[in-house]
């Protein structure tokens, strides 16, 4: 049901925007050429360009053995009128006036191709096309075969044919109905228990909390019994080396004054003696009594100062000490309550983020009744918008949110959403025309013939690209190992890192086109990636399924995703012989280089199993 809604909601987006929808004709398997539209989907009210290419059909099989001439033609009244036309006599295409050609119809049949460009979509871009292909056959009798008819319409001009299958579509609107209430059934089944599951989660988060916040306080409380522990210890080391300095002093002291007694008794031994032996040497024996006191004073005096000043430095260095175990303790404090105020933040937003969730999904659920009973009174409408979506009906999904571009496979860019937006863009690549020892351009099956051709004496390398360059969603990528193309003015999306490969291209008579976002110069291209490596390639990931795509590889594995086939793929590019400059700067796709100037970008093609 909520598919549903999403193709409803696309459906207003193709009234509102005055989107053209291309309603073609099946391929027929019989048919030995084709005429593909590029984009998917048509704005006519921008200046977005649209190709149209004619091209041999390999599942088919054709009678002309020589080829005169390739025409794209468009249907006028009961006659054909020629858009575009190449001749074997003639090095280059003609077309009518605001049309841009390309052509090929020499070498192979499997590698001719007609394409026509308007730069914008006009109303001339609008109608019924062919592909005719004039040449002769085995009995040599000119023979013309034609591509089925493709018919590009205005949306306001086919109004009129949804109402006239109205009709037919009625059983299938019963059969949504009818599936449309099973699955609202199942949205409320699911939502009771969603519901519980997200009351588990909130309880089981707030029980981890707790832990944490109580292991976080034991942890503080340890740290701060620790601290004191430290510095009581440091206290009574301060105080015992304080009282052995006291005593030591104390013992200085009373040594001294035994000095001082025994000198004083030696003095007046000798001073009796001088006196009583020597009287012509009073003066004399006067003298070095004053000195022996001076000498014994200034002993005295040096002792107390150095005791007094080991004293005041270990005081100093005791303070210090303290002042730095109470600093470390406040860094601790502050940081736990950091910790804890960032947990508890981080907890509330989680809760919430649950809420929301579970409050938005009520919503969904009451938009979707509040859509069934729309429908139900309003069966005109209904029939209407289901008729314009009916060649998007099971396949119109959503691709993740960002902008980036998608290498497109022959089989054309997904049909999503996020590519309605987009346009389609490509690059011709002007490669090593001159004689050359190194492996030619080539590439794998999963291209078209065209992707690697040569005109004249030129060799070329044709890469298109699946742009998304409006947001439509803000949706993540899963978690993986590959890359996407990076748009050269936009950021990468979230989760992914970005890198490039710069391309050497031709430098005699460089022939390089192109219209992208994804290089800002054709001669010197710098192809940028934005390439993630956050889980093991093994583990697949959800991607939408309905439309094959492509992905760089990234790290030697190609990414397994869920209902995907995979195969490795590759573009081989031979890039400029002198004075080569090819650049890789990581992190970049897997590429090889070989030879004197060789690219190789390894790429993952995934289809539906």
């Amino acid at each position: 049901m909520i598919q549903c809604q999403v193709f409803l909601l696309a459906s207003l987006l193709v009234l509102q925007q005055g989107l053209a929808l291309p309603a073609r004709d099946v391929t027929s398997q019989e048919s030995p050429f084709q005429l593909r539209v590029t984009p998917a989907v048509i704005n006519r009210h921008s200046a977005e360009e649209m190709t149209l290419s004619c091209d041999h059909n390999s599942a088919g099989q054709t009678s002309l053995i020589d080829v005169l001439s390739l025409r794209i033609v468009k249907k006028s009244g009961s006659a054909w009128d020629v858009i575009a036309e190449q001749k074997d006599t003639e090095d280059h295409p003609t077309a009518e006036k605001g049309v841009t050609a390309s052509a090929n119809i020499k070498g192979d049949i499997s590698t001719f191709f007609l394409q026509t460009r308007w730069d914008t979509v006009e109303e001339e871009s609008f109608g019924v096309f062919r592909c005719d292909v004039t040449g002769y056959d085995i009995n040599a009798m000119v023979v013309t075969e034609s591509s089925p008819e493709v018919a590009i319409y205005d949306i306001g001009n086919v109004i009129g044919h949804f109402v006239s299958v109205a009709n037919k579509t009625k059983e299938r609107v019963k059969e949504l109905k009818n599936w449309t209430e099973v699955e609202i059934s199942q949205l409320k089944t699911g939502l009771g228990g969603q519901e519980k599951s997200t009351e588990n989660k909130i309880i089981q988060l707030k029980n981890s909390t707790d832990t944490k916040l109580s292991e976080l306080k034991t942890g503080l409380d340890n740290q701060k019994k620790s601290t004191e522990n430290k510095i009581i210890q440091l206290k009574n080391s301060t105080d015992t080396k304080i009282s052995q300095l006291k005593l030591g002093l104390v013992g200085k002291e009373i040594s001294t004054e035994n000095k001082i007694i025994q000198l004083k008794n030696s003095t007046d031994t000798e001073i009796s003696q001088l006196k009583t032996g020597l009287h012509d040497h009073e003066k004399s024996t006067e003298n070095k009594i004053i000195q022996l006191k001076n000498s014994t004073q200034s002993r005295i005096i040096q002792l107390k100062s150095s005791t007094e000043n080991k004293i005041i430095q270990l005081k100093k260095s005791t303070d210090t000490e303290i002042s730095r175990l109470k600093t470390g303790l406040d860094d601790q404090e502050k940081s736990t309550e950091n910790k804890i105020i960032q947990l508890k933040n981080s907890t509330d937003t989680k809760i919430s983020q649950l809420k929301l969730g579970l409050v938005g999904k009520e919503k969904s659920v009451a938009a979707v009744e509040s859509s069934v009973a729309t429908l139900q009174t309003n069966q005109v409408s209904y029939d209407n918008r289901l008729a314009t979506l009916e060649t998007f009906l099971g396949r119109l999904t959503q691709w993740p949110g960002g902008f980036y571009a998608l290498l497109q496979p022959k089989t054309g860019c997904p049909v999503d959403l996020a590519f309605f937006g987009g346009t389609h863009r490509f690059l011709q690549i002007h490669t090593e025309s001159q004689s050359s020892s190194d492996p030619s351009d080539s590439h794998s099956s999963a291209f078209l013939e065209m992707t690697a051709f040569r005109v004249d004496s030129k060799n070329f390398v044709s890469l298109e690209f699946c742009e998304v360059n409006r947001q439509f969603n803000t949706a993540s990528w899963p978690r993986g190992s590959f890359c996407v193309i990076k748009l050269f003015y936009k950021p990468c999306p979230t989760g992914f890192s970005s890198g490039h490969v710069s391309i050497e291209t031709e430098n005699s008579d460089f022939s390089g086109a192109g219209r992208n976002n994804v290089v800002d110069t054709l001669e010197y291209p710098i192809i940028q990636f934005c390439c993630q490596n956050s889980s093991p390639a093994e583990v697949p990931i959800q991607l939408p399924t309905d439309s094959p795509f492509l992905l760089y590889r990234y790290g030697g594995v190609c990414q397994k995703v869920q209902g995907m086939s995979v195969s490795e793929e590759f573009i081989r590019i031979n890039t400029e012989d002198t004075f080569n400059t090819d650049e890789l700067g990581k992190p970049h796709p897997d590429v090889d280089q070989t030879g004197i100037s060789v690219i190789k970008f390894n790429l993952c093609y995934y289809t539906k199993r």
